[in-house]
Formats: structure tokens, sequence, C-alpha cells
């Protein structure tokens, strides 16, 4: 699909990097100590990164993706191409079972809950969990405090700070943020014009802007969801207790709260 040929080109942070799959390892580690036997996870879409880290760590592995398609796409990607796991074919939004699973985890879960209940999701995830499972994602979330800059603004910084830098891992969070809606929704076809413009009006050269194309954007035919901070952990709380906040030390990681999230 074209769509997991664009995903090639992600960086984190939208795709998980080492230092977020070191995180889920240390939760992972911290579980096993506490109980023996093993640990049975659910991938929630079909992230290689995820798939392959469940792999070494001998997980019991189930994925949940609704696109067969595109979850035989990405096998191309998959560094264990034999690793054993069961797939449900639904939309993962839907995930619903009865305290079956130690972990689940995702990459950019919320951010694709457009048309769901973030609540109602949660205490879904929750509900599939065992007692004292973990949920283990990143997102987008607007920090309450949160300014919003204009590309001039956000380019000049990048031109000046970052020149070296993957354009998209140190400007996305800033263009996305700048595309929201006041629902708190992006839709995708801004984000590309908000890049096309940039280009027009000599804010970015003809490298940068290739390399924000790069992500297909102009592909993404659904809308994204960035909840405040304060909007997501007051959800999160019903259903889970915050057992930590971590960032990595990837590029712009300031901006992207890990959860570590166990169910109450």
């Amino acid at each position: 699909s074209k769509l997991s040929h664009a995903w090639t080109n992600m960086t984190w942070p939208n795709r998980p990097s080492i230092g977020e799959l070191s995180i889920y390892t240390d939760v992972l580690r911290k579980s096993q100590r506490e109980s023996n036997g093993k640990k049975k996870c659910l991938i929630l879409g079909s992230n290689v990164e995820f798939r392959d880290w469940a792999y070494e760590e001998a997980l019991d592995v189930s994925i949940m993706q609704n696109n067969e398609q595109y979850h035989l796409a990405t096998y191309r990607e998959l560094r264990h191409k034999n690793a054993p796991y069961s797939v449900v074919l639904d939309d993962w939004r839907k995930v619903n079972f009865d305290s079956k699973f130690d972990f689940i985890v995702g990459d950019e879960l919320i951010g694709n809950l457009e048309n769901v209940s973030l609540d109602d999701f949660l205490k879904r995830v929750s509900k599939s969990l065992a007692d004292g499972g973990y949920f283990l994602s990143k997102s987008f979330y607007k920090p309450n405090n949160y300014k919003v800059k204009t590309t001039k603004e956000i380019f000049d910084d990048y031109n000046k700070n970052a020149k070296n830098l993957n354009p998209i891992s140190y400007c996305i969070f800033d263009l996305t943020l700048l595309c929201l809606n006041k629902n708190g929704i992006v839709d995708f076809k801004k984000l590309v014009n908000v890049i096309d413009c940039a280009k027009k009006n000599g804010e970015i050269d003809d490298e940068t802007y290739k390399t924000l194309s790069s992500i297909g954007a102009d592909q993404m035919n659904y809308n994204f969801f960035v909840p405040t901070v304060e909007a997501y952990e007051n959800a999160v709380k019903k259903y889970f207790v915050i057992e930590n906040v971590y960032h990595t030390n990837d590029i712009g990681s300031e901006n992207f709260p890990i959860y570590i999230l166990r169910k109450k």
C-alpha cells in the first residue's frame, strides 16, 4: 500500500525509537519480577518496531489490525520475519477483551481516535488488561500553556538551530499543533498546504521540503486527534494509575511524554 511505503520514511516521533522501546522494556522487566510466566501482549496496529520488540522479549503476541493489506505490506520492514503471532482482523479502536493481556501497546494510538470517544477507548483498554496490566503508548498532546507558532517562527528556529537534524523530528510537533482546529483535530490536507506555503514563501529549502513531504501526509485520508495533556490525564485517571511519565533522548522528546499506565 502507498501509505505503508510512506511510513518507511517516518522517523521518531512518528515511529517508536530505540530509546522509547528501552523504556517499555524496563516496565516489562518490572512486571516479570513481580510474577512469573510468559507475558501476553496485544499490539494495536501493525507497528513493526513493537512486533520485533515483542518477539525479542519472548512475549505471547496478538496483533489487532483491520487492514490486512497494510498489515502484509509492513512485513518487509520486520527484522524477525518468522516471528509467531496471532492476528485479530478488526478495528483496534474497538478493542474489547476480558482481562486477557498483560500489556497493550501501540504508537500514536490516541491520535487515531477520530470519531471514537477517548473515555470509551480507555475504558475498553482497561477491561482488556489483566489485573495490574500495562497500557504503553505515546502520541501528540497539546501542553496546557502552549503558544501556537507560525511557520516562519518554526522554520526560522529550525534553520538557525537545527539544520543538521531531521526536520520531521524537529518540526512536526509545532507544525501539527499549528494545524489543530478548536476540537483538537488535525486535517492532514491542511498540513500539506502549510508545508507547501512555507516552500513558496522561501521559509524552507528544497531539501527540507522534500524530507517533510516524504511522510506522505497527502495520502492520509483521515484526521488526527490531539487532546490537551490535561484532558488526556483526566480521562486516563478514571481507569489507570499513571505510574510514570518519561521522555527519551530523541529530538523533540520534551514534547512527547511517554505514559506508563497501569490498570486500576
